[in-house]
């Protein structure tokens, strides 16, 4: 019998401001443990939900290009 089991993970994130920037690239998160995972947003808010997302989206996206044998678990 296979058990699947999810396993929360942490990333640290980080968060800038830019009142320099255009109103819907106001806020700059990205996650340096994943290189290229980065997003803008016109509030904080929104910076930490879209970061969220697309950290989920680098981890589904790494899983699937390198195989079926590959555990993402083990890298981080």
């Amino acid at each position: 019998m296979q058990m699947t089991t999810k396993i929360p993970w942490e990333f640290e994130v980080e968060i800038e401001q830019n009142d320099d920037q255009e109103e819907g690239r106001r806020y700059w998160a990205h996650c340096s443990s994943l290189t290229g995972c980065s997003v803008h947003a016109s509030t904080e808010l929104k910076a930490m939900e879209r970061i969220r997302e697309a950290i989920s989206v680098w981890l589904h996206f790494a899983e699937r290009s390198i195989g079926d044998d590959f555990n993402v678990e083990d890298y981080i």
